[in-house]
This record gives C-alpha cells, structure tokens and sequence, in this order.
C-alpha cells in the first residue's frame, strides 16, 4: 500500500504477489521434500514457541523476510539496505533458535526469498526514480 501510494506501481505489483508465490513455493518444496522439525530429531531441542506440527524445510519465515528485503533495499541507501538484510537474517537466526528449524532450512529458506524477489523484480520490473 504504501509503495502505490509513493508512486511506485511495480513495487507494490511485486510486494503484492510476493506472499502468493513464496507460500506456493514453500508448500510445494516442503511437500516435495518433507523434512520433520528439530524437535522430533534432537528431543533434548528447547522449544520456545516453535510449532511443533509441518514440515521444516525451508523456513517460511526467512523466505518472507528475504523477498520482502530483496524487493526494498535496492531501493534504500546503502546502510539502511544493510540494516533490512540484518534484521531479516536475524528472523532466520530466531526460528533456529526456538527450535522450529534446522540452520539449512532457514538458508533454504533465505535463498528462496532472494530468487522470489528476484524474479518477481525482473517479470514486473523497477519502476522508474
């Protein structure tokens, strides 16, 4: 919303499809590839408030996080970009440590989010500065 609002179309074009495309991705690489979470693999794991049912791999978390980061910092200037790609990896950090994922599933999932925004910027394009 804000993005249209700003002005830039493409922007909230992508920010738009972006949940769609990366719960799809998502929920076809974990049915593809079911991989149970850390609690059921280590039991000694301590869980904060990680579910305990769905598959693990990749990080749903992370991948939202990393498309929305990739989709925004190219347009910040350079230490606030800097700052979105920290608070984002932050995001994949915590689900590790709550015990919800195993450290590949958040970069799994930090990947995906990077390809989505990628491809999502090259199909809709940057609007124009």
């Amino acid at each position: 919303m804000t993005a249209a609002l700003a002005g830039r179309r493409r922007l909230a074009l992508a920010a738009a499809l972006a949940l769609p495309v990366e719960k799809a991705l998502e929920v076809g690489i974990k049915k593809l590839r079911p991989t149970p979470r850390p609690l059921y693999v280590q039991p000694t794991v301590l869980r904060d408030d990680a579910p305990v049912e769905g598959e693990s791999f990749p990080s749903g978390h992370a991948a939202i996080a990393f498309t929305a980061v990739g989709l925004v910092a190219p347009l910040l200037p350079f230490r606030a970009a800097a700052l979105t790609y920290v608070l984002a990896g932050g995001t994949a950090v915590v689900r590790i440590s709550q015990g919800a994922h195993h450290p590949i599933d958040s970069v799994a999932g930090a990947s995906l989010g990077l390809g989505i925004a990628s491809g999502l910027t090259f199909v809709v394009g940057r609007d124009q500065t």
